[in-house]
Parts: structure tokens; C-alpha cells; sequence
């Protein structure tokens, strides 16, 4: 009996380690379920707030396309028109703060270098009434209002103020030396100036932006583009058809890679930038009804997916015309062809 108690015993115990064991294990296991799930959360956070931050960056960039689509169109010229007055209004008052804004910012530049070398305060004691006078001789000579007369103005503003910083410095150093305390003290005025200039220019850009607005600065036809641009990718098509545009800003093409059809039709393009190949995926690509007498080489890399590719009522010239009749396969054909002959002239060119 005691033998089988003991037995028992022994049995019992190597049944409780188990559990522990067991037991540790699955609170191990739930421990690193617990921390999978977390990381699986923070990587979706992450995944989301990347995808948000795309999102935000296509949105500038279509902007940013768009812009240069308004000033390439027939419309920029009637708005140069209609907000040249207030413009020019603007660009005198804020020129004008740009100069004060540089005089500050660059003189703080300057005395910064004073903290770290103190004897440049020596150096400049004795250079500022030169360059002042110099200066001054320089700013007589410029007419008024000119981009070399405001540059000339800055500078000579930034050498007043150092030199009034400088005279500063020296009085105090006829009574006991100068400490950095003394030179970060008149830095801090300068700072305070330069912080205060440019918060005048943005209120001033604000205002000229809401009269712009009011006036008509194309602002409606921008954000019209950058709303096509960016709902194009739900269909995979892009109609700018009609919009009265002189050009197509190359930077265009990178934010098209997905469109299958891209209608440019019955605008008033005269040429097509080459990076046109990037629209890689495209199937149909309308240019009829421009003034375009060629059409960019670099078209001929789109044969593996261009089914279509209309080019009607354009002053073509005569050889690219007669290839275009001939349908897709000449027209790739002739394109690839030249693409040879220019780069043979260009290889026989530089071997001489």
C-alpha cells in the first residue's frame, strides 16, 4: 500500500508540473498573440496613414500640373489682362517687405557667427563704414525698383543694422568685455524683426490671393483639372478635350500611367512633350483637331498597347502624314526608323 501510495504521489506531481507547464505555454502563446495583434494594428495604421499621405501628395502634384495647364491655355493671357493692375500693386508692396525680410534674415546670419567667433565683432568695427559708403555710392547708380536696386537696398540695410549692432557691442565693451549674453540680446531684436517681416508678407499674399480670386485669377479652372486628374483613374479615362491649351506640361504624363484612353483634342497644341510614352497603359490617344506639324519619336515605344491614335485635321508633315495614313503598324514602323537615323547621325557626329 505504501508503495502505491507513493506511486500515486508521484503521479499526482508530474500531473500538476504539467499543467504548469502547460499553463505557462498558453500565457506565453497568448502573450505573443497579444503582441502580433498589435503590431498587425500598428502596421495598418501605418499602411492607412501612408496610403492617406499618397492621397495628399497626388493631390499636390495634380495641382501643380494643373497650375501649369492654366498658364499654357488661351484663358492666361485675358487673366494677366484683368489682374496685371493689382498685381502690380501687390508685387511693389510686398518687394518691398522682401527687402526689409532679407536685410534682417541675413544680418541675424551674420551675428550668429559672432557667438561662435567674438573677434568678428573687431572685423566688422572696421569694414561697416567702408562697405556702408560703398554701398551707398552702389545704390545711387541703380534706379529705383529694379531687382539689382532692391538687392543692393537689402545689403546695404544689413550692413546698417550690423554696424549699429556693432557700435552696440563696442560701447559696452568700453566698460567690461563682451559677453555672449550681449550678443545674443541684440540677435534676439534682429530675430524678432525677421520673424515679424515675414509674417507681414504672408498676410500680404493672403490678401493679394483673395483679390485674385474675386477678380479671376483661373483658380476655377484649376481645381476643375485637378478634379479630371484625379477622377480619371476610376475609369481609366482622361478628356481634356477643347480646353483651350497651347501646351502639355510633360509632368502631366508620370500621373496618367493607369488611363487606357487620353483625349487631347481640339486644343491649340503645337508640339507634345516626348515623356507622352509614359502613358504606358494607354489604348486610345486623341490629338486631332491641334496644330501639331510632328509628333514626338519616343510614340513608337507605345506599340505593344496604342490600338488607336488620332491624329486628324493637324498640318502634319508630309512624310509623318503619309505614315499615318498607312495605319499604326507604318506609322510605328516610320517613327522607329527615324528614331535610327538620328541616333546613327548622332554616333557618326561624335566619332569625328
Amino acid at each position: 500500500r505504501s508503495s502505491q501510495l507513493a506511486a500515486r504521489s508521484s503521479q499526482l506531481a508530474a500531473r500538476q508540473l504539467r499543467g504548469r507547464v502547460i499553463g505557462a505555454r498558453s500565457s506565453q502563446l497568448g502573450s505573443a498573440a497579444r503582441s502580433s495583434r498589435k503590431e498587425l494594428a500598428a502596421l495598418g495604421a501605418r499602411v492607412r496613414a501612408g496610403g492617406q499621405m499618397m492621397g495628399a501628395v497626388a493631390a499636390d502634384e495634380a495641382r501643380a500640373v494643373a497650375q501649369k495647364m492654366l498658364k499654357a491655355s488661351a484663358r492666361w493671357a485675358e487673366i494677366e489682362l484683368q489682374t496685371r493692375d493689382t498685381r502690380r500693386y501687390h508685387k511693389k508692396i510686398l518687394d518691398e517687405m522682401r527687402v526689409f525680410h532679407t536685410a534682417y534674415s541675413t544680418c541675424a546670419e551674420i551675428m550668429r557667427k559672432f557667438i561662435e567667433r567674438p573677434t568678428l565683432v573687431d572685423v566688422w568695427a572696421i569694414s561697416c563704414p567702408g562697405l556702408l559708403k560703398s554701398k551707398t555710392s552702389e545704390l545711387a547708380l541703380q534706379e529705383q525698383g529694379t531687382p539689382m536696386y532692391l538687392t543692393t537696398l537689402a545689403e546695404k540695410m544689413r550692413i546698417d543694422m550690423l554696424y549699429s549692432a556693432v557700435a552696440h557691442l563696442k560701447n559696452i565693451e568700453n566698460e567690461r568685455p563682451i559677453r555672449a549674453a550681449d550678443i545674443e540680446s541684440k540677435l534676439d531684436e534682429v530675430d524678432r524683426l525677421a520673424q515679424a517681416e515675414a509674417r507681414k508678407i504672408q498676410a500680404q499674399e493672403a490678401v493679394e490671393a483673395v483679390e485674385l480670386h474675386e477678380i479671376g485669377d483661373g483658380s476655377d479652372s484649376v481645381e476643375e483639372w485637378v478634379k479630371l486628374v484625379q477622377g480619371a483613374s476610376v475609369n481609366k479615362t482622361l478628356i481634356l478635350r477643347g480646353q483651350g491649351l497651347y501646351a502639355v506640361p510633360p509632368e502631366l504624363f508620370p500621373l496618367l500611367s493607369d488611363m487606357e484612353i487620353v483625349d487631347l483634342g481640339d486644343n491649340q497644341l503645337k508640339e507634345l512633350p516626348r515623356e507622352v510614352h509614359l502613358l504606358c497603359k494607354v489604348k486610345k490617344l486623341y490629338l486631332d483637331g491641334n496644330q501639331l506639324a510632328k509628333i514626338p519619336l519616343s510614340i513608337s515605344k507605345m506599340h505593344e498597347h496604342l490600338t488607336l491614335l488620332a491624329l486628324a485635321d493637324n498640318p502634319l508633315q508630309e512624310d509623318l502624314f503619309r505614315a499615318y495614313l498607312g495605319g499604326l503598324p507604318g506609322l510605328f514602323a516610320f517613327l522607329k526608323d527615324r528614331r535610327r537615323t538620328l541616333a546613327a547621325a548622332a554616333s557618326a557626329k561624335r566619332a569625328r
